[in-house]
């Protein structure tokens, strides 16, 4: 809403029910988004596995790759979600939702610290073997491609 002085507009405030209420629906759409984050963590996990069982290690990184930035916007969610609660109630966290909050970071921290391993681990696998690559430019300068 707004309303026109001298020509400009300007936005009324919301009342303060209205925006707490505003507050409840976007902190139900970012639940949402969590739970459908988290589906999709486990579906790239699982497809990253299958790709390594297959040798398909390129597409493997990929995979966990996805699950990396998922895992990053579970994280990015959480931290907003926090701040919509401290709004919501301006009274300090109760201990149970502060613990949940911390337990979740730092799930989010060690699975992050796991996947770097796990990376650091792959880093000295070649993503195409020597010889493919030799042959590969070989029939590059002899075909003129």
């Amino acid at each position: 809403m707004s309303t026109r002085i001298r020509g400009r507009k300007r936005k009324i405030q919301p009342s303060p029910e209205d925006a707490q209420q505003q507050l409840r629906q976007t902190a139900e759409m970012l639940q949402r988004h969590l739970a459908s984050l988290r589906k999709n963590i486990e579906i790239e996990l699982a497809n990253a596995k299958k790709l390594f069982r297959s040798k398909n290690r390129r597409d493997a990184l990929k995979a966990l790759r996805k699950r990396k930035y998922y895992q990053s916007q579970v994280g990015q969610v959480v931290i907003v979600l926090a701040r919509i609660d401290s709004q919501l109630e301006p009274v300090v966290f109760e201990e149970a939702e502060e613990g949940e909050l911390l337990q979740e970071l730092m799930e989010l921290l060690e699975e992050d610290r796991k996947e770097k391993d796990v990376l650091k681990g792959l880093e000295g696998l070649p993503d195409i073997p020597t010889g493919i690559r030799a042959g590969i430019r070989t029939k590059t300068k002899s075909t003129g491609w």
